[in-house]
């Protein structure tokens, strides 16, 4: 029996197959009706992650939970016309500027970054965000 999905290829990234597999069992009839559904499902399988965490679950089951959960952000990504692989490089450089400028901030007050503990950190991370919104 042919499959719908037989027409994927398999050389795409992981993200790129997921964005793929939705849009095209979307073509049936086989997708969300509204985004709000689709983020309703985030929620669940975060729900999940989490009870296989706290029920301390063999690694798989954690790496399936946590799959599942970036399989519904790919699936938001396509809602939405991002692609997720560009939205992440540009988290990936904004995290990294912000890091940078709280390493700056901390380190005129500390020889040593390690020497800060985890509240000061917050506490520059949220001061450089809002010092970035500004300009």
């Amino acid at each position: 029996m042919k499959s719908l999905l037989d027409q994927l290829t398999t050389t795409a990234s992981a993200m790129e197959k997921a964005i793929a597999l939705q849009a095209l069992v979307a073509t049936v009839g086989f997708d969300w009706p509204t985004l709000t559904e689709v983020f309703a499902k985030l929620h669940e399988e975060i729900n999940e992650l989490q009870v296989e965490i706290t029920a301390k679950a063999d690694k798989q089951r954690i790496v399936d939970e946590f799959g599942d959960i970036l399989f519904v952000c790919a699936n938001i990504g396509r809602w939405l016309a991002v692609d997720p692989e560009t939205a992440l490089k540009h988290a990936n450089q904004k995290f990294e500027q912000r890091f940078r400028l709280m390493e700056t901030q901390l380190q005129q007050k500390h020889a040593n970054l390690s020497a800060c503990s985890f509240m000061e950190m917050l506490e520059a991370w949220e001061s450089v965000k809002k010092q970035l919104k500004n300009t």
